[in-house]
């Protein structure tokens, strides 16, 4: 049985821009700044149409789809690198923000009810609405609505660090470097989304009232055996047609969608300390411990299909962790060595998991959950490496 049948009209046009810059300074020969910035633009116009077969319902839609987005970033960090005698301190800070503005995604509906169909499902690669109500396609359309909506997503990252690293020496034979450092990251990310629907008050509306030939349908052959509505509105009038006639229409908003809405802030605070501890020629352990501190915010909403009602939540969340790591290597040969490793690490909850927001519908329940854990891991890495002069490095290894 065929229940629905659509054949699509797209018509995309993209731009996009970027540029980059790189700077650097050197203050004497062990002591210099870099700078560099990234900005790209992605923008993205879409006109979709589409004559929808509805024939469970014995209805034919005409949609019009009118969508403007623009993705952007812009990031740029800047760094330092100096030898103050026999210490090295590197530092740095960085900025980055991405955005996805969509600032009208609309479409509007006209129908045409009592339609009879006399579907052929035979040829699986040639499936067949057939319309058998005279002039179907290019019959009479009755206003049924519009759904404008947009939308707004902008994710920023701030950070900065300093490493400091001192040279020492342990006896006549051990050597090495003991290097600590700092960190901080802050992370911030907000959307909003709004959905309405439109209605027409009082009165109708057809689409042969607004639409005109539209000549990109002239060469459009979605198959020889399908066809189109031989009119079609124009992107204008999707954009604007709320405002050109608000007086006409009844408004509802869909407040559901304001369940998307958020904005979260993660910061973290990082501090490490480790050695590279050279014991004979042959042996060099690297071993040390970071710690970082995670403090989230997140802020959302709870709605409530009974009175159709938003409820602002906030809930905060924050841990602390101790990552340990040693390497070692031990020179078997001139040219062989073996490696040995053992690690710790953390991955963290995608943001739009710990948003705190809850849907409640009947007995379902739709929630964020800003409490969830992050994941933690310990590795451990064994390796064999030989270098050969003729054919480069051979290896292997194992880990778990």
């Amino acid at each position: 049985m065929l229940a629905e049948f659509e054949t699509r009209h797209y018509s995309l046009t993209r731009q996009r821009l970027s540029a980059t810059a790189s700077l650097d300074y050197r203050f004497t020969e062990t002591s210099e700044i870099q700078f560099t910035g990234t900005y790209t633009e992605h923008e993205d116009t879409e006109q979709r149409r589409r004559m929808v077969h509805v024939l469970e319902d014995g209805e034919m839609e005409f949609n019009h789809k009118n969508r403007l987005e623009t993705l952007s970033i812009a990031s740029g960090s800047l760094d330092g690198n100096h030898l103050l005698g026999a210490v090295q301190l590197d530092w740095g800070a960085s900025f980055a923000r991405a955005g996805e503005d969509t600032p009208y995604d609309t479409e509007m509906i006209f129908a045409q009810e009592d339609v009879t169909f006399a579907p052929d499902i035979s040829v699986p690669t040639r499936v067949l609405p057939n319309p058998t109500s005279p002039g179907a396609y290019d019959g009479t359309y009755d206003f049924d609505a519009i759904e404008p909506g947009s939308s707004e997503t902008f994710d920023t990252n701030l950070g900065g660090y300093f490493d400091l690293e001192i040279p020492y020496q342990l006896g006549s034979v051990a050597s090495g470097g003991l290097k600590f450092g700092f960190l901080v990251r802050d992370k911030s990310k907000d959307q909003n989304v709004e959905e309405f629907a439109y209605e027409l008050a009082d009165g109708d509306l057809t689409l042969d009232e607004i639409a005109e030939i539209f000549d990109d349908f002239k060469d459009f052959q979605p198959g020889s055996e399908y066809d189109f509505s031989p009119i079609s509105t124009t992107p204008e009038q999707v954009e604007f047609f709320v405002d050109d006639r608000r007086d006409e229409l009844e408004e509802e908003r869909n407040v559901e969608a304001d369940t998307e809405d958020f904005d979260l802030n993660e910061r973290v605070i990082a501090g490490y300390v480790m050695t590279e501890l050279n014991l004979t020629d042959r042996l060099m352990i690297l071993p040390g411990i970071r710690y970082e501190y995670t403090d989230y915010t997140g802020d959302g909403f709870s709605f409530d299909p009974d009175t159709e009602t938003l409820t602002p939540t906030t809930q905060e969340n924050s841990y602390g962790n101790v990552f340990p790591h040693v390497h070692a290597r031990y020179r078997i040969a001139q040219r062989t060595n073996l490696r040995a490793a053992y690690s710790t690490a953390i991955a963290r909850p995608n943001y739009f998991d710990l948003i705190p927001y809850r849907i409640r519908d009947d007995e379902d329940r739709e929630l964020g959950n800003p409490e969830l854990d992050p994941t933690t891991a310990n590795n451990f890495d064994l390796l064999i490496e030989h270098y050969d002069q003729r054919i480069g490095v051979l290896s292997a290894g194992v880990f778990y």
